[in-house]
């Protein structure tokens, strides 16, 4: 199943990535559909009606795809920050088991990329997987437009600038953001129960192999969509973004 949103009627579609801004980026495409107020009666949580009541009857095919009657836009998120939230989130749900104790495993960044790299990538859980799709590999520049999350304010102008729409992110925040302490100290290498009440900047997670790691493991989505390694100092994820 494609679960990159459409809307036949204006020929639009969206595609996203767990991690990646979803939250707020299906809100937006609900608001412009005119469905935000039905998904929210439905349940705070967006994707419970983006699962169990938008893809009844709206479902983006590869031929809606190819077709150059619709336009197509994807949101991307740095691989390396991407990551982080990634691991943040896999450890506040339990995703992984402790076999000793029976317990969520408590486990550091570094660890958690190491599991990363036991997976198959491009078909583990969403919120792990790579962003690029199937579909990217069997059609090649099928978006108009990819939109950064950490430029997204002026791709998403960019969208409206060449569809004529008004697409807006105004009002749409999201409830899971994280609490940033300041300061540089690495952290790669503390479990979870140590930093979870008070969590740096993504840049704060990686050693210089962490970042080859990383970078190995998101190859494609680092040449598909030119992320690099960002230096501290540099452009720090987006404001709106949540973990």
């Amino acid at each position: 199943m494609i679960l990159a949103l459409v809307d036949d009627q204006s020929g639009l579609i969206m595609d996203w990535s767990a991690k990646a801004g979803a939250t707020v980026a299906t809100k937006m495409f609900l608001r412009h559909m005119g469905l935000l107020e039905e998904a929210l009666a439905y349940g705070e949580w967006i994707h419970n009606y983006r699962e169990q009541v938008f893809y009844r009857g709206h479902q983006t095919t590869v031929e809606k795809l190819r077709d150059p009657a619709y336009f197509r836009f994807k949101i991307v998120r740095s691989p390396f920050a991407r990551a982080t939230s990634a691991y943040i989130h896999a450890q506040r749900h339990g995703f992984f088991t402790d076999l000793r104790s029976g317990q969520p495993a408590d486990m550091s960044f570094r660890q958690y990329v190491g599991l990363l790299d036991s997976l198959d990538i491009r078909h583990c859980n969403i919120h792990m997987a790579q962003q690029k799709k199937e579909y990217e590999y069997e059609i090649p520049d099928v978006f108009d437009i990819v939109c950064r999350l950490e430029e997204i304010e002026q791709d998403i102008a960019r969208v409206n600038a060449t569809t004529g729409l008004g697409l807006s992110l105004d009002g749409l925040g999201s409830d899971h953001h994280v609490r940033r302490a300041r300061g540089g100290r690495c952290i790669a290498d503390e479990p979870w129960s140590r930093i979870q009440d008070r969590l740096p900047d993504f840049r704060a997670f990686y050693t210089d192999d962490l970042v080859e790691k990383i970078r190995a493991i998101y190859s494609d989505d680092c040449t598909s969509y030119g992320y690099a390694w960002e230096r501290p100092g540099k452009a720090a994820q987006p404001a709106l973004v949540t973990t």
